[in-house]
């Protein structure tokens, strides 16, 4: 739920305006490391483990919640509104190999922005788009072993999009920028009975203008023996390095349940929590509809 209220119109200092504009680049790269991490983990369950063709398509609502951004001089608290998330994918699988190609937006308005504890009205937008293409190569780590090791690596292009407008003074503030995206994922998976996931792995990722380095574990399960329902529970922990900050340590922890509400078709309810100590911090939730062809 929403902490922070939209208050009305009305005259702010020039200095809070302005420290706002300074800081802004920089929310917008916050803004960024916090979505493309809670993308990651929505791909979970979208490949059916048969060969040949296969794909998803997966669209409901993301809500960021409780957004805070520091940096010294200043900390900026975001209000969105829940926004609109649709992710598809598409790709083909030849057993050890499998090659996919992912699309992914979002988009949600801005109602307000709190600079130093002062809350200034804005009417604006944040919206991502990612396009992305990771292959991946997976091996069984014995003959006829239920478990198997992978690689993977993905290639492709981030466009971020902040723009907004104080509703008092109309100072404005709009950019729009591509970056290019480095992934690599290794790691192990382990089946065990009732089809239950442990996934151990670790990963390296740049999207301009953050690396990170993170250890990354799931377990996905299901609710009961003979359930169709699913959950899924784990976290990322590890370094953040960015041009405007040098490494820190961050980790995100989160889970979500799978309803099958139709054959290949599920609803999604999922909450992360996301930080970066004295720089990043945010609730990010969502409820979602997933099918799977």
């Amino acid at each position: 739920m929403h902490t922070a209220s939209v208050q009305a119109p009305r005259k702010v200092p020039g200095f809070c305006l302005l420290l706002l504009l300074v800081l802004a680049p920089w929310v917008a790269s916050a803004y960024t490391s916090v979505r493309t991490v809670a993308l990651l983990p929505q791909q979970r369950g979208w490949h059916t483990g048969q060969q040949g063709w296969y794909g998803g398509l997966t669209t409901g609502l993301s809500l960021l919640d409780d957004a805070t951004v520091s940096r010294p001089g200043g900390e900026v608290a975001l209000d969105l509104d829940p926004g609109v998330l649709t992710i598809g994918i598409v790709g083909y699988d030849l057993g050890a190999l499998r090659f996919g190609q992912e699309v992914a937006w979002q988009r949600a308005q801005m109602d307000s922005i709190s600079v130093n504890g002062m809350t200034i009205g804005v009417e604006g937008e944040a919206s991502q788009l990612r396009l992305l293409s990771r292959n991946r190569l997976a091996f069984r780590l014995a003959p006829g072993s239920p478990h198997r090791a992978y690689v993977s690596l993905g290639l492709g292009a981030l466009k971020t999009t902040i723009e907004f407008e104080d509703r008092a003074t109309a100072l404005a503030y709009d950019e729009s920028d591509w970056a290019f995206v480095f992934e690599v994922h290794a790691g192990l998976v382990y089946r065990f009975v009732n089809d239950d996931r442990l996934r151990i792995g670790i990963m390296a990722a740049n999207v301009e203008p953050q690396t990170r380095v993170l250890f990354d574990n799931w377990f996905n399960f299901r609710l009961s023996r003979r359930s169709p329902h699913r959950g899924y529970v784990g976290g990322r922990i590890g370094a953040f390095d960015s041009k405007v900050e040098d490494w820190s340590l961050g980790y995100q922890l989160g889970g979500g349940v799978i309803f099958q509400v139709a054959n290949r078709t599920g609803l999604e309810v999922a909450y992360h929590y996301f930080t970066i100590p004295r720089r990043v911090t945010a609730h990010i939730s969502a409820v979602r509809l997933r099918y799977n062809f």
